[in-house]
């Protein structure tokens, strides 16, 4: 499709028409969006891996780099701001039988910074529990790995045997330093992802409370809390 642009410079007979044509592409046809998320439809080993992403990463070198938003996979329906928001008030709740969960949370007995820190431990305890799972693997893969590396050094000064037979310890120090090395590669990604996510719910959580609350205050409230009373 083509736009045109007239624009007329000066008067009389000999005026210029100028005329600028914008080539607009044809929008290409929308892909299906997935019904799920492509790390909670994942495997075990796909997500080990983050293999998940390839399809996606594959379409966006395909589309060089024009990915839209239909492209995207949905949200984790624990991840969403309603999902989260509702959880935290089923907790607030449960923390203070007597008082209405709303009114806990807005009202005039507010939840103390204990109480929201254990409800939000409690949200993010799953991957919390992953992240110090692949942070200890991590640990022990860093502790181990100069262990290793000292015994293989030492077998391959030794050399051979004292009878003459060859030795293979160098040959089992490098295979097995190879696989600490790997899984404490691994256990560190999945540390980082892990903590990540929980970082995005936490903020994502918090943004929702504070806008879910700015509207529900009156006028005069607002002067009190915002200086600028807007």
């Amino acid at each position: 499709m083509t736009l045109s642009m007239a624009q007329t410079h000066g008067a009389g007979a000999g005026a210029g028409v100028e005329s600028v044509h914008v080539a607009l592409g044809t929008p290409r046809t929308p892909a299906r969006k997935p019904a799920s998320s492509g790390e909670d439809a994942a495997g075990f080993f796909s997500q080990l891996f983050f293999s998940w992403v390839t399809p996606l990463l594959t379409r966006g070198v395909k589309l060089r780099g024009a990915l839209h938003a239909y492209d995207l996979w949905p949200l984790s329906r624990g991840d969403t701001a309603h999902e989260l928001t509702q959880a935290t008030i089923q907790g607030m709740s449960a923390s203070q039988a007597d008082v209405d969960a709303t009114a806990g949370m807005f009202g005039r007995e507010p939840v103390t910074p204990a109480q929201f820190a254990r409800i939000v431990a409690t949200l993010a305890r799953a991957r919390m529990g992953l992240s110090a799972i692949a942070m200890v693997l991590y640990c022990a893969a860093s502790l181990c790995s100069p262990i290793l590396l000292r015994g293989l050094v030492q077998s391959i000064a030794d050399g051979d045997g004292a009878d003459g037979s060859t030795s293979y310890d160098a040959l089992y120090f490098s295979v097995v330093l190879f696989l600490v090395q790997f899984g404490g590669a691994v256990a560190n990604h999945q540390q980082l992802h892990h903590s990540t996510r929980i970082g995005q719910r936490v903020r994502s959580l918090v943004m929702a409370l504070v806008y879910r609350k700015t509207l529900e205050m009156t006028t005069s409230q607002r002067q009190v809390c915002f200086v600028s009373g807007a």
